[in-house]
């Protein structure tokens, strides 16, 4: 082997090592920041109850036919609403019009009003319009109170 030899491969493997490096850098960095993210659960735990209640368990039913979009408000019970959407380590509170439901055992419930100011819950508040059964326009709004631990 020539001493001239090594260092012309030396060169040419040096150009080609350093844009590897450099792609392999930024490809490090984007995963760090992508995996660093903090990931709010709780907004889309909100949306997914929010839609259950209004197209499962309270939508208006009449000959064997769902209503999409139309509550029936005589399934707007705290009991027809703990069987239908009750999910372990979340609490919620309904309202349509100007009745409402909690469904949320007695640790959520102490803190449900307070719930933004202690760091161990999260909260979350829904808005949609829909229907009631004689097709009047009214909103409905889930508040949901979650344990972070």
């Amino acid at each position: 082997m020539k001493k001239g030899s090594i260092s012309s491969e030396m060169t040419f493997w040096i150009w080609r090592l350093i844009p590897t490096m450099v792609v392999l850098f930024f490809l490090g960095l984007f995963l760090f920041l992508f995996l660093d993210q903090e990931i709010k659960i709780i907004e889309i735990e909100t949306e997914v109850l929010t839609n259950k209640l209004i197209y499962e368990c309270l939508v208006f039913e009449e000959d064997g036919r769902k209503h999409i979009g139309t509550i029936d408000m005589e399934k707007f019970t705290k009991a027809h609403l703990s069987q239908c959407a009750r999910k372990e380590n979340l609490g919620y509170k309904a309202t349509i019009g100007n009745k409402s439901i909690s469904i949320m055992n007695a640790e959520f419930s102490q803190f449900f009003e307070v719930c933004n100011s202690v760091e161990s819950f999260e909260c979350q508040k829904e808005h949609k319009f829909v229907l009631v059964k004689d097709n009047q326009p009214t909103t409905v709004i889930v508040e949901v109170i979650k344990n972070k631990e």
